[in-house]
């Protein structure tokens, strides 16, 4: 251990000098990398989680924002934001749809660290006092009083006048309407509230101090509460008081749900609007009294909340919207809630009509001192004690429960958090979202989250490639990387094949891709981990494939194994029963030289270049002249007797397969073109494709890739073609052409010397220089950046071949694997350089994850928990 702790801190003194007087920091190291799309942890990098078993990092509450000044936290839909009172600034992390983090570009893009939200009138000289995310859109309350907001707008919530585009800069409410005051023109607002359509504020009036209400945006259920029949409100318009007349002053907030208002006042009384289709209003009415009576469904006015009941004598002191109902705090510190309760934000009960007490469960006769329900629910008691419950598919409400939903309040422990002494102050649940999971604000200020995509996770689309953590060992980054000899993508999941015959994967299992077991159990990993089932049974590989939710590997002893989905019998095995193991299959009585697997098919080629598929066949993807829409059992493709196939491609419902001469034979879907063969019929037998009419006929073809309606082939002379949809540039054409009928020259790689091609979803890669300098072009859709390639704008179409960025990061590329939303690549003897967070560049490895992982010596260090490399060596 001694020897080892020596060894690492010379290391980190030559990392040091490194950085120090070479301004990078940079390793040579064989392996893999990948870029793209990593929600489902495809991207196997550890930045992307606690670095646990399964998918721990979704359990447990991680930092989030440490600064003792952060003073607000609000979570918005696939958003995290936190205000620092101090500097006075907003930081907003997360998904950047319709513009929500008031950037319009990279519409889907995650970013961390938290974007700082700028441009608001008055911002540098008042503070935030409320804000509210939802639905894409979030309003910001200042201390004077004035309201912005900024993201969706397509439901008028804005009270600016207008639904068109969404707002990039925070925008204040108008005060005029075609030169007419508004409700909030000489409003102070005091209390925002949002629903998914519509917006209401409490406001006193400027000149006479008293109070009102008013809201914006879509009124078809009455949840503005302004006029009936109204069904958008596009400027702030006073609510009708109903039962509230003569008593808006003594109203102290607001809230809203989905489509639904209320209000709190200080007799301890709530007052209800809008929708009442799932019991939100709770004035013990039903639907089915309702509708036999022709009542509407809709309340246009403040109505009382049913005070019978568990409500009964008492005083209500805080309000809430939950996801399709409301929840009430007590002056005892007792939770009360109603309305529509499937994920139980009121524990205890079923939908229900009128307000509730809470059954406690685990925290009994604890008072509740804060409280945030929705779809996933925590509380916060006078002991300083969670609970959580509801929802918990990506288990947010407990750790050590595997169900759905979580009936009663339980118990989270935290008491990993509060060691250092700090204590929780307030709790915070999105009450729509059910991805979001919970955040806790501490009495230092810092704020601690389960939001699944935290800190650098939040950076969803990886535009720069990053490499994957090693599986196991600690001293041994590079033993299983250097040795690899294959690599495979399902959809969700992601495979390696070490040059020992062991298959490690990593990713999600929740259709079984990973081949690990019951998901309810093995619901995945963000690093990748070795097979069980074959490891325990020895068995070593010699080729792997992967379709779109199955697997399916050839072993050295020739036997195949397949698991994953099975629903069209594209395993093999006779049946159309998903496999959550690998088990033995038969594809051909005939020795097999290679497997190859489209997205729900499955094909195996014998050594004698005999070609046998299984699986999906609607439109001829087996080529067996079958017209049945699935076979679950293996059989020859018609019309290639005579022919020895060497290769085969695949991707998703159409092949093209090259004879050992370098001809190209086609069949299955043709409706794009797919097959080149001039006309849009489907094939279910073989067809030439090298016909002696096409530019192909005197070409003898090496490779060939497919993608979901497009097909390229390279030829021994170094040629390029490509053909079917084109549409959003995976051919590479110049000019571009939305369909090719026929193979064509791809013209802007005549100057280059391609040496392979690789295709997927709706991109191509080919490979081009010589054997020890290698560089990577890409073309076709990069809208989650699969290209790597500099499209900083909303196009998100490459039509010609460019070079990936900084490929010189990337010249020791072997392969490229392509899924629509992600790539990796195979490197062998390639530079790994830092690039932290540098938009669309490779990032071949990040080097703090690369160090925490090789210093993580002392078992309570494990996983690199207690590893903060950052504060230790500077990388410039």
């Amino acid at each position: 251990w001694i020897d080892q702790r020596i060894l690492i801190l010379l290391l980190l003194i030559f990392v040091q000098l490194l950085t120090n007087q070479m301004g990078v920091c940079s390793i040579f190291q064989k392996g893999f990398i990948g870029w793209g799309d990593g929600l489902p942890q495809t991207l196997g990098n550890p930045s992307r989680g606690d670095e646990v078993d399964q998918l721990e990092e979704h359990y447990y509450f991680e930092a989030i924002a440490a600064n003792a000044d952060t003073n607000l936290v609000e979570m918005g839909t696939n958003q995290l934001l936190y205000y620092n009172k101090t500097a006075n600034s907003l930081y907003m992390h997360g998904q950047n749809k319709y513009c929500t983090l008031t950037v319009c570009k990279d519409d889907d893009l995650f970013l961390y660290p938290g974007i700082e939200v700028k441009n608001i009138a008055d911002f540098s000289e008042h503070e935030i006092v409320q804000l509210d995310s939802r639905s894409w859109t979030t309003f910001a309350l200042l201390d004077n009083g004035r309201v912005f907001s900024w993201g969706r707008n397509n439901y008028r919530k804005s009270g600016t006048g207008s639904n068109s585009g969404n707002k990039q800069t925070p925008t204040e409410m108008s005060t005029h309407a075609s030169g007419v005051p508004t409700a909030y023109e000489n409003a102070e607002v005091l209390s925002i509230a949002q629903g998914d359509r519509h917006f209401i504020a409490l406001a006193r009036d400027r000149t006479t101090g008293d109070k009102h209400i008013f809201g914006t945006g879509h009124n078809g259920e009455g949840q503005v509460g302004t006029t009936y029949g109204s069904a958008w409100v596009y400027y702030p318009t006073k609510v009708l008081e109903g039962d509230l007349a003569g008593k808006m002053n003594l109203v102290t907030s607001v809230a809203a749900t989905h489509m639904t208002s209320a209000a709190l006042t200080t007799e301890g009384l709530v007052y209800t609007w809008g929708r009442r289709r799932y019991q939100e209003l709770g004035n013990n009415t039903d639907d089915a009294s309702n509708a036999a009576s022709g009542v509407t469904y809709r309340q246009y006015t403040p109505q009382y909340v049913w005070k019978e009941g568990d409500l009964k004598d008492v005083f209500l002191s805080k309000l809430k919207g939950s996801y399709l109902g409301f929840t009430v705090l007590s002056d005892q510190g007792i939770l009360y809630g109603w309305g529509r309760n499937n994920y139980r934000a009121v524990p205890g009960y079923g939908s229900t009509l009128y307000p509730r007490r809470f059954a406690t469960g685990a925290y009994g006769t604890e008072k509740v001192v804060d409280f945030s329900t929705g779809l996933n629910n925590i509380v916060l008691t006078e002991t300083g004690s969670i609970y959580t419950w509801g929802y918990n598919y990506r288990l947010h409400s407990n750790p050590h429960s595997t169900g759905v939903t979580i009936t009663t309040p339980v118990f989270h422990n935290i008491s990993y958090l509060t060691a250092d002494g700090k204590q929780p102050t307030t709790v915070y649940a999105h009450s729509f979202h059910a991805y979001l999971g919970s955040a806790i604000q501490f009495s230092d200020g810092s704020v601690y989250t389960t939001f699944p995509w935290k800190q650098s996770q939040l950076h969803d689309k990886y535009e720069l490639p990053m490499t994957i953590r090693q599986p196991t060992g600690i001293l041994n980054f590079s033993s299983l990387y250097n040795g690899a000899t294959h690599l495979t993508l399902t959809d969700r999941s992601c495979f390696i094949l070490s040059e020992e015959g062991d298959l490690y994967g990593w990713g999600h299992n929740a259709n079984y891709d990973l081949g690990w077991g019951n998901p309810t159990s093995q619901r995945g990993s963000s690093y990748p981990k070795i097979n069980p089932t074959l490891n325990g049974l020895g068995v070593k590989l010699v080729d792997v494939h992967a379709g779109n939710e199955h697997v399916v590997a050839l072993a050295t002893d020739g036997r195949t194994y397949a698991w994953g989905r099975n629903n069209y019998g594209q395993l093999g095995d006779g049946s159309r029963s998903t496999r959550s193991t690998p088990r033995l299959v038969t594809l051909t009585s005939d020795p097999i030289s290679k497997i190859v697997v489209a997205f729900y098919s499955t094909y195996a080629i014998t050594e004698e270049g005999k070609v046998f598929g299984t699986g999906y066949n609607r439109y001829g993807g087996l080529g067996r002249e079958l017209t049945n829409h699935y076979i679950i059992t293996a059989g020859q493709t018609v019309n290639m007797d005579s022919i020895f196939v060497s290769r085969l491609s695949c991707y998703y419902y159409h092949c093209v397969a090259l004879s050992e001469s370098g001809k190209a034979y086609g069949w299955g879907y043709n409706h794009y073109w797919n097959l080149g063969l001039n006309d849009r019929t489907h094939r279910f037998t073989a067809e030439l494709i090298s016909k002696e009419s096409t530019v192909l006929h005197n070409e003898a073809l090496q490779r060939v890739a497919t993608g979901y309606h497009h097909s390229i082939v390279l030829s021994l002379s170094g040629k390029v073609y490509a053909w079917g949809r084109c549409h959003e540039g995976a051919c590479g054409h110049n000019p571009h052409s939305s369909y090719v009928y026929t193979p064509r020259q791809v013209a802007d790689l005549i100057a280059y010397n391609v040496m392979d091609i690789f295709s997927g979803g709706y991109a191509s890669f080919v490979l081009v220089g010589d054997k020890n300098n290698k560089e990577a072009l890409a073309s076709g859709e990069n809208y989650y950046r699969t290209l790597s390639v500099n499209l900083d704008n909303r196009n998100y179409y490459q039509y010609l071949p460019v070079k990936m960025n900084s490929t010189t990061t990337l010249k020791g590329i072997n392969y490229i694997a392509v899924r629509r939303k992600y790539a990796y690549a195979h490197i062998t003897d390639g530079i790994f350089v830092m690039a932290f967070f540098q938009r669309i560049h490779p990032c071949v490895v990040n080097m703090v994850n690369v160090l925490e992982s090789i210093i993580a010596i002392a078992p309570m260090d494990m996983w690199g928990n207690n590893v903060n490399l950052k504060h230790v060596i500077t990388i410039t």
